[in-house]
């Protein structure tokens, strides 16, 4: 059944994305390779390509940019379903209300994040209501998870918006939670201490504008979930605090490895029931032990504007280049 209006915009006002959840399911491995760096050297990868002339070329602003070898790049979801159940039909797997990019270079030793804003507009690909195929339509990103048959037709489909918005570039993986995985992780983290820019009073009367708290899990889902109801209702302001989030989280992560080894598997196993991934752990723990050393880049946004669309739904339009700029420089390196 398709989502109808009163549904979209009960969920626009609910909006609930778990950055911390899902780069935390991601960097947890770097964090905990420590261990394995104990009785093993870390090993760097083989060049895939033999010379530059097997590299991919394009040209761009003038200038020539080689395809870079050894990256490993992993699309984060953060899934609202239809009154919190998850139940899947051609048209109704819910939305992907957070999306986060990491291309892991193995060769740069860096790790690039790339928050997408759930409501940028890309081509989307649709599905009919047998499932079948009924071609593209420009969309909100979000949208796009609600096409499918299954979790995995779902995130699949999302995984092709995220590529045509970044100018076709191939996503070798994905990890998906649903909204229930908040509070888990953060009773499993004990909670995580922020300080509060804006007032959620009206949630809660503790929580209020400069009030630093050490989070209880309803609590972490009020600093994550709000939106409407605070500051000025944006959903980019909505994104900073979920960086806010993940940055003492990993500070709480950090300490809870170095008194307990087996706080990595703790925490996956907590989360395990509510994730869809194409990953396995096996695969990512390798690409985490690999990558414990990388430097962590800051958490980058695309440039754009935000309108009202003519359905009177927020549509975020990213700026004209922005994309490709942003692939240019975490896919290729410059030749010249």
């Amino acid at each position: 059944m398709p989502v109808n209006r009163s549904q979209r915009r009960h969920r626009v006002h609910r909006n609930f994305v778990i950055m911390a959840a899902f780069a935390l399911l991601v960097l947890i491995g770097f964090l905990a390779a420590d261990y394995f760096e104990r009785q093993n050297a870390v090993q760097e990868r083989g060049e895939l390509t033999s010379g530059i002339g097997q590299r991919k070329r394009v040209e761009y602003n003038g200038r020539t940019y080689v395809e870079k070898t050894n990256l490993t790049t992993i699309l984060l979801m953060g899934v609202d379903n239809v009154a919190g159940t998850q139940s899947y039909g051609a048209r109704q797997g819910g939305q992907a209300d957070f999306l986060q990019l990491l291309v892991i270079d193995h060769t740069g030793k860096t790790i690039r994040q790339l928050q997408i804003d759930r409501d940028t507009i890309t081509p989307v690909e649709m599905l009919g209501v047998l499932g079948n195929p009924v071609g593209t339509r420009e969309m909100q990103i979000s949208l796009s998870h609600g096409f499918g048959r299954t979790e995995v037709d779902c995130c699949n489909n999302t995984v092709k918006a995220a590529e045509n918005l970044l100018e076709g570039v191939v996503i070798d993986y994905y990890m998906a939670l649903n909204m229930d995985a908040i509070g888990k992780l953060n009773n499993v983290l004990g909670g995580v201490t922020v300080t509060l820019a804006d007032d959620f009073s009206d949630a809660d009367p503790a929580m209020v504008r400069g009030a630093t708290l050490h989070l209880t899990d309803e609590q972490a889902e009020i600093f994550l979930r709000s939106r409407m109801a605070v500051g000025e209702g944006t959903n980019a302001e909505r994104m900073a605090r979920q960086r806010v989030y993940m940055s003492a989280a990993i500070d709480v992560m950090r300490a809870k490895l170095k008194d307990s080894v087996n706080f990595a598997g703790e925490l996956f196993d907590a989360l395990e029931a509510d994730m869809t991934s194409s990953i396995k752990r096996g695969k990512m723990m390798n690409e985490a032990n690999q990558a414990y050393n990388f430097e962590v880049l800051p958490v980058e946004t695309l440039p754009g504007e935000h309108a009202i669309g003519r359905d009177g739904f927020m549509e975020f339009h990213v700026a004209d280049g922005a994309a490709a700029e942003w692939v240019m420089q975490a896919y290729y390196d410059l030749l010249n």
